[in-house]
């Protein structure tokens, strides 16, 4: 079973190479680097790792926020999941219809 807390280079997480984020904001073909000190950089590595992304998605996810807004970030995730998991938007909106009328 995988320990999160295990952080050994033995037990290297593999990611894709996929920020993840929807198609139609294009190819992620660009690269955005900074400079930061050696600390900063350990714990954007930690923090990525317990929320399961690359350093890469996290970023891009985390410039996404700042640029588009939290709603619109989220609704991305929903989007993202919903077709991960093969649900319909149709189905989505059914089932949120019912829940508003329990």
């Amino acid at each position: 079973m995988f320990d999160a807390d295990e952080t050994s280079q033995d037990t290297e997480i593999a990611f894709s190479r996929s920020t993840g984020l929807p198609p139609r904001l294009g190819k992620a073909t660009n690269r955005v680097a900074a400079n930061v000190p050696d600390g900063m950089a350990d714990d954007w590595t930690r923090l990525s790792r317990e929320v399961g992304m690359s350093e890469s998605e996290l970023l891009a996810w985390t410039m996404a926020e700042r640029l588009y807004g939290r709603e619109a970030v989220l609704s991305m995730q929903q989007e993202r999941m919903r077709k991960a998991l093969g649900i319909e938007p149709e189905t989505v909106q059914k089932t949120a219809d019912q829940g508003a009328g329990a």
